[in-house]
């Protein structure tokens, strides 16, 4: 039997979770939101993100009670609406809510989980920091991070890497370096102390994407039991999101 996304993050009730990393974020996102529908979602971001998908109603920020009562007429109606703060045409993007407006969508308690997309990554599979991102509201229940397969063997730089030099800065590793299963979980793990008092009592998740895009699954696992291993993280999936798919879920029982 297939095995849900929700199910494979141990999803609880009145979740605000978090989405960061490089390799299908946004995927992830709608992901979710198709899963959850039933029960009530509510996606936004704290970012800037292109434009959703049409079939996404978008709610502009205004003032709280009229958020409150658009979004509880597209959850009465079994859709998923995302929040924003506005449009920036130019770049063919929406404004994310800033701080003091993800409180207060919070606070109105209209849906039993909170998506956020809180950084970008230029679609590159992996993604060093700025000292400014990801824009982690301290309401966030669960952390996920997620990385794409693909990035295994490529090397530490701009064609497949957003913001390098972050990564190199907070790692040690050389610039241009190939990315082996240890240089990649030192690269995913390196924020956890900065992001630790945003995220004091979140759980965390990684989402190894994309696991179609490599030859052989091996190296993800790998790095998924590397992951499990350093006990930074609770839980690694192997997904393929594009197609809906959890390949494998590893969490702190596997490890000897």
């Amino acid at each position: 039997m297939a095995i849900k996304l929700k199910d494979a993050i141990s999803l609880n009730e009145n979740e605000i979770i978090s989405l960061v990393g490089g390799g299908g974020k946004t995927t992830l996102l709608f992901w979710l939101a198709r899963e959850l529908c039933p029960q009530g979602v509510v996606l936004t971001t704290t970012t800037k993100m292109k434009y959703p998908l049409v079939s996404v109603p978008l709610v502009y920020w205004e003032d709280r009670h009229q958020v409150q009562a658009e979004v509880k007429t597209m959850l009465l109606l079994k859709r998923s609406p995302f929040v924003a703060n506005g449009l920036l045409p130019q770049q063919q993007k929406i404004q994310g809510l800033n701080l003091d407006q993800m409180r207060e969508l919070a606070e109105l308690k209209l849906a039993t989980t909170i998506v956020i997309e809180a950084d970008g990554a230029k679609g590159r599979s992996l993604k060093g920091y700025r000292h400014f991102e990801p824009v982690l509201t301290p309401l966030t229940t669960l952390l996920i991070q997620v990385v794409g397969a693909d990035i295994i063997g490529k090397k530490l730089s701009d064609q497949f890497v957003h913001c390098p030099e972050k990564i190199a800065e907070g790692t040690g590793l050389q610039l241009e370096v190939p990315l082996d299963i240890e240089a990649i979980s030192s690269a995913l793990l390196y924020p956890y102390d900065a992001w630790q008092k945003y995220l004091v009592s979140a759980r965390k998740v990684v989402v190894i994407n994309k696991v179609d895009t490599i030859k052989e699954a091996e190296p993800a696992k790998l790095l998924a039991m590397k992951l499990i291993k350093s006990r930074r993280v609770d839980k690694v999936l192997l997904t393929v999101a594009d197609c809906g798919q959890v390949l494998q879920v590893y969490d702190q029982g596997d490890v000897l």
